[in-house]
């Protein structure tokens, strides 16, 4: 069967370690699933799905998503057109407001900014025209059902994993790291892209709290890529009080990423609406304890410490308690690390499989 994947938005719509996850789950798909052909499409620097054992792949560039005329003309023209010709007879479409041909059936990965379309027409009819909508969380399967008059037996949760395993460092590997990025310090650390949009504004005033109170040298280490057109937040960075206790590492490669959690005091989620949680999962595979917002949509209650992340002194406040109370950093490491488990990335290829299987021949 002829198949197209179209990962064209995966690099504007994704934080790193999603992005990640959904990249690896189809490198690894595509070479273990068996008589079928793979066509992606995506950006220059996402080819690296051509990389596996069964040469059953090739790669399509096409331009960056965007309100161009030039984007326009390849969704509108040139793309149906290449479907066509490579006798495309399913598509599969991760995010983005991609438009899919009416004669060919498609299954939607939904996640990202497309879950805050606010009843975007052009997004409902992806949606009623998909066989299949896959999410993350049980959460997204009701905001699209609600949202947008969805059957849920069309949408699927599909649980987000680590795309490689991670586990605790000794002290020595820890001492390493904290040697190179902080200059020995203990650390709080933040995954995910950098830019207001994702509250840190409000981590940073917490963090400028909890250095007041407490005196001590822990330092905030912020990791990802930064968002480029939120110019006003990262000049701001420049000016922030507390700027020698503040670490910007830019987007570092995933297993660095992950070895650099595992070496983390606490792993910190401010974000106001979270979504597949792989850091706060890399982090309780690594024994590191979480603070995120009350109602996470993949974390159990109880394995991590919640704030009001709208309240920088809620936030804090968490700080302090993780800093303070080593009884509830222990207790939190253990209730984490007995959730982990759930979450593993072959579980997910085969889950992945499963899904797609009905719909393929």
């Amino acid at each position: 069967m002829q198949i197209a994947i179209n990962i064209n938005a995966l690099p504007y719509q994704a934080e790193p370690a999603l992005r990640y996850f959904i990249q690896m789950l189809f490198q690894k798909w595509t070479a273990t699933v068996g008589g079928h052909q793979f066509l992606f499409i995506g950006q220059k620097e996402e080819n690296i799905f051509l990389i596996n054992d069964s040469n059953n792949s090739s790669w399509l560039e096409a331009p960056p998503p965007g309100k161009t005329i030039a984007y326009q003309y390849w969704q509108r023209v040139r793309l149906p057109v290449i479907l066509k010709k490579n006798k495309t007879e399913f598509l599969i479409s991760a995010g983005g407001l991609n438009k899919i041909p009416a004669r060919i059936p498609s299954v939607l990965l939904v996640y990202g900014n497309d879950l805050h379309q606010r009843k975007d027409k052009g997004f409902a009819k992806l949606l009623q025209q998909a066989a299949r909508i896959i999410v993350f969380t049980d959460k997204d399967v009701a905001q699209l059902s609600d949202e947008y008059n969805i059957q849920q037996g069309q949408i699927v949760v599909l649980k987000a994993a680590p795309a490689f395993p991670t586990s605790p460092l000794d002290y020595e590997e820890k001492a390493n790291l904290k040697n190179r990025y902080t200059g020995g310090k203990e650390f709080f650390m933040y995954s995910g892209i950098i830019g207001a949009h994702q509250n840190l504004t409000n981590l940073l005033k917490a963090f400028s709290v909890f250095k007041k109170r407490q005196g001590t040298g822990t330092k905030l280490l912020l990791e990802g890529p930064v968002y480029k057109k939120d110019k006003a937040f990262t000049d701001s960075l420049s000016h922030y009080k507390y700027r020698d206790e503040l670490v910007l590492t830019g987007e570092l490669p995933s297993t660095e990423r992950a070895s650099l959690i595992a070496a983390a005091y606490a792993l910190v989620d401010p974000a106001l609406r979270p979504h597949a949680g792989i850091q706060l999962l890399e982090a309780a595979a690594a024994g590191v304890p979480s603070l995120a917002i009350a109602g996470h949509p993949v974390l159990p209650t109880g394995t991590y410490l919640t704030a009001d992340m709208t309240d920088y002194v809620d936030l804090a406040s968490g700080l302090m308690q993780l800093y303070k109370d080593e009884g509830l950093r222990n207790q939190l490491i253990q209730q984490m690390a007995a959730n982990a488990a759930d979450h593993r990335f072959e579980k997910a290829v085969v889950s992945f499989n499963q899904i797609l299987q009905p719909l393929l021949r």
